[in-house]
């Protein structure tokens, strides 16, 4: 069905009844142990929700008008295992009205706490500082030779290591023992470069422009474009790709992907390439086909991402990429079922994005769109499942939707776009301005 839309649907009313925006409960204190807490949301037109913080997630994130009952939230925490913490939960009607829900919760009052377990320190770095608290006495251990560790008596661990040179990243484990029993471990990597050992042999084959045996900073200073051939050539799959910001001059990116170890999950990280312009996920078919998790940010030259035919993709995060124009995402061509598809899109400060097209997902929350104030097309096509609110109303030059979704009920428009868009959708997606 193709409309013209030249009208305002109204979007303060269900059902004749006018229910006004509520949440029933705006703080919470929760423990340090996983949990599940509900609350209402009632609303006479269609709402969001989202959490500012990871450890803690809302479901649903989005809902339509609700009858005076109201529906069913659910806050999901992760454990504590650290020090106390906070976040906020904001809670948005299509008219505007806002909540903002108050979550604290406690730390773990027996055990080892630590602010957080995971460091990547640069190869400069010869010394880490990592307060704690703990209930005993605190005894530090690591299995790594190039690691050395003490406790303080002022409540800190320090870690001591000598510069570090290689591109290859190294990482170590300190093991902390506490006289009460507890047991908890830190990760430490180390270096400028490529966590994943198996990307490094690869791009060493290729890039080793003196022969040394060593890919060094010099090597890679002259490169502008790189091809990672993921066909097997070094000893252990590969798992992450990452770290081409040690590339300071890297212009185009080819992921060429022939074949690749079953069931190893692979994840791109492309963050701060400052000078990137393309990047190449082989041909049509699909050779990328196995990247699971996706984020590409902070590449300020970068028009284009056309991911085309791979089917794991679970995440997907494009943020902060400033000249990009054109955004496909085109998961699951090999799929037949929800479980190879998309489940997570967070687009964040993209305003230039002219075009987006996604296509095979399932999601388990409403994509984050960001702001997209010169967004022209739309295409969310039939494969999509698992989207209820499509919400557009920050694009203000906005042309062509078209949205097969089945799961799809309402599209959210400027309105000033009221006698300018073409909407392509089934008949009972409903479309309201904001």
């Amino acid at each position: 069905m193709t409309l013209i839309i030249a009208f305002a649907a109204s979007c303060d009313k269900n059902d004749g009844m006018d229910v006004p925006f509520a949440v029933s409960r705006e703080t919470f204190e929760l423990d340090a142990s996983e949990s599940r807490t509900s609350f209402i949301i009632s609303s006479s037109s269609p709402w969001s929700i989202k959490s500012d913080a990871s450890w803690c997630k809302v479901v649903p994130s989005s809902g339509s008008p609700t009858s005076s009952e109201g529906t069913s939230v659910t806050l999901v925490a992760d454990r504590n295992e650290g020090i106390g913490r906070n976040c906020d939960v904001f809670a948005t009607s299509l008219t505007g009205e806002k909540y903002v829900i108050k979550v604290s919760q406690r730390h773990d009052d027996n055990g080892i706490i630590l602010e957080k377990d995971t460091f990547h320190v640069s190869g400069q770095t010869t010394s880490v500082q990592i307060p704690f608290l703990c209930s005993g006495t605190l005894k530090a251990e690591t299995p790594d030779d190039w690691l050395k560790t003490s406790v303080a008596g002022n409540g800190t661990i320090v870690l001591e290591m000598e510069e570090y040179q290689s591109l290859a990243n190294r990482t170590g484990t300190v093991f902390l023992y506490s006289s009460d029993g507890s047991l908890k471990s830190i990760r430490v990597t180390q270096g400028d470069g490529f966590n994943d050992h198996g990307l490094y042999d690869i791009l060493l084959s290729q890039y080793d422009q003196d022969k040394d045996g060593i890919l060094s900073k010099k090597d890679l200073a002259i490169l502008e474009e790189v091809t990672v051939p993921i066909m097997g050539l070094s000893d252990e799959p590969i798992r992450e790709l990452s770290g081409f910001e040690c590339i300071p001059n890297l212009k185009i990116l080819r992921i060429i992907e022939y074949f690749h170890w079953p069931h190893e999950p692979l994840v791109l990280k492309l963050n701060g390439l400052k000078n990137l312009t393309e990047i190449d996920f082989g041909s049509d078919l699909g050779w990328a086909s196995y990247i699971s998790s996706m984020e590409i940010s902070g590449c300020p030259k970068l028009g284009k991402i056309d991911f085309h035919a791979g089917y794991t993709l679970k995440t997907c995060v494009i943020r902060d990429n400033h000249s990009l124009k054109e955004l496909r995402l085109s998961d699951g061509y090999f799929s037949v079922d929800d479980s190879s598809y998309l489940n997570y899109l967070t687009i964040d400060g993209c305003d230039n994005l002219e075009s987006v097209m996604i296509s095979f997902a399932a999601f388990e929350e409403d994509p984050s769109l960001g702001s997209l104030p010169k967004l022209q097309h739309m295409v969310i096509d039939g494969t999509v499942r698992g989207i209820r609110c499509l919400d557009l109303s920050e694009s203000v030059i906005l042309k062509t939707v078209t949205a097969y979704s089945d799961c799809l009920e309402y599209i959210l428009l400027p309105s000033s776009l009221r006698a300018d868009v073409t909407i392509d959708t089934y008949d009972k997606v409903t479309v309201l301005y904001r």
